[in-house]
């Protein structure tokens, strides 16, 4: 009967080569773990510091703030950019620091909307700050949205026309649009954009929604308010 001769005992040298190899795929591993943990706590740090900047704008209001996050309030809204559209999918909703009270007896929700953007296999982070008033009766869908072209009407022109060289507007009902959109609104629009935000405004159904890219500061939420105040007034 052959005798099996003991298993020839492994070769340092080539075991030497097999741990240098993986190597530097652990420490990747490792290191891509750990920044995405010291990401996690700066972004939860940076949260906190605009939180406490908001308690105190949130309490001169008789408002509420909860810091989140909320994955479930984002859903409850429809349109660009809560669901996306054609061109451009959004992921990954949830909405932070989230500003709760009453505007003129009605339900109002300020927050940060933080999601992904696709655009084709490509996605980006971005932040929104959003206004959302819950209006007791359903409304045309009408759409304020931003161009996003260069716009180089001076002050001196009339402002329905750097209106509207600025934003584009959709709407289902002519006559809600004459009621809704005043000297007033337009005034706020063309203000808004120049101090560098980039508004949208989205009537549909029960909810009136204002957005812009950026985060939720107390100068922002202000300007917001006294919109949706106004708009509250021609409806």
């Amino acid at each position: 009967m052959p005798v099996l001769a003991d298993p020839a005992p492994p070769d340092p040298l080539l075991l030497l080569q097999l741990l240098s190899g993986l190597l530097p795929v652990a420490l990747l591993v490792v290191g891509i773990v750990l920044l995405r943990r010291w990401g996690i706590r700066r972004q939860r740090r940076r949260t906190e510091d605009r939180a406490g900047r908001l308690a105190p704008w949130a309490r001169s209001h008789r408002f509420t703030l909860e810091l989140g996050p909320r994955p479930d309030l984002p859903g409850r809204f429809p349109g660009v950019p809560y669901v996306g559209d054609s061109l451009a999918a959004v992921s990954s909703r949830v909405a932070w620091l989230v500003v709760s009270g009453w505007l003129h007896g009605l339900p109002l929700h300020l927050f940060e909307l933080r999601c992904r953007v696709w655009h084709g296999t490509k996605a980006r982070p971005y932040v929104f700050a959003v206004a959302a008033l819950t209006l007791p009766q359903p409304v045309p869908t009408l759409v304020i949205k931003p161009r996003w072209l260069p716009n180089a009407l001076g002050p001196e022109m009339p402002l329905p026309q750097r209106f509207f060289a600025a934003f584009e507007v959709q709407v289902t009902d002519p006559a809600f649009r004459a009621r809704v959109l005043t000297p007033g609104l337009m005034t706020w629009f063309v203000a808004a954009l120049a101090t560098g935000h980039e508004p949208w405004l989205r009537f549909e159904a029960r909810r009136v929604l204002c957005c812009a890219v950026g985060t939720l500061r107390p100068d922002w939420a202000d300007a917001m308010l006294s919109m949706l105040r106004g708009v509250h007034r021609t409806l």
